[in-house]
């Protein structure tokens, strides 16, 4: 099956700080924005692979994503050599954290080391970004698996994912 990819990354912050000073009134208002479109490519600013899925882990448990060997949602096998983009997302139901980093043959170019871990916590986003034409880079038996982890016993952990990459 021939398949095609334009994306998007859009994010946006707002907010208004106001207080009373001595005199007057004072209010600050934040718009803060950035778009990432993505091309049909491989390059600069473009990406040919899209995955994405809700994942539950039981408690105390772990699953690892094979990045080199996953199924997209039109059932075609891709491979990914970078990633550009990436979202974790931990459902806010959830009562224990989704930890995400420190597996085996990880996929760490978004860290410093193979073993560190970044903590999503109920409700929260953990997301990157690399446009570049290198993207954060995916070596296959080496550095290819991204293992996402609940933090605690008790209770199962959901969470969405979504790569975008090349």
């Amino acid at each position: 099956m021939t398949t095609s990819l334009t994306s998007a990354v859009k994010i946006a912050l707002s907010g208004t700080l106001a207080g009373t000073p001595a005199l007057g009134n004072a209010a600050h208002n934040l718009n803060y924005g950035q778009v990432f479109n993505f091309a049909a490519g491989a390059g600069a600013n473009q990406a040919n692979l899209l995955w994405e899925n809700t994942i539950t882990i039981t408690a105390s448990s772990s699953t690892s994503l094979d990045l080199t060997s996953l199924t997209d949602a039109l059932g075609d096998a891709i491979v990914f050599a970078k990633v550009k983009a990436m979202a974790v997302f931990a459902h806010a139901a959830n009562t224990n954290n989704v930890l995400v980093g420190n597996g085996t043959d990880p996929w760490y170019a978004w860290a410093d080391a193979g073993t560190d871990v970044i903590t999503v916590v109920p409700g929260g986003l953990f997301m990157l970004v690399a446009p570049t034409a290198a993207g954060f880079a995916v070596t296959a038996s080496t550095a290819m698996t991204l293992k996402l982890a609940n933090s605690s016993s008790g209770t199962s952990v959901v969470l969405d994912i979504v790569l975008i990459g090349a």
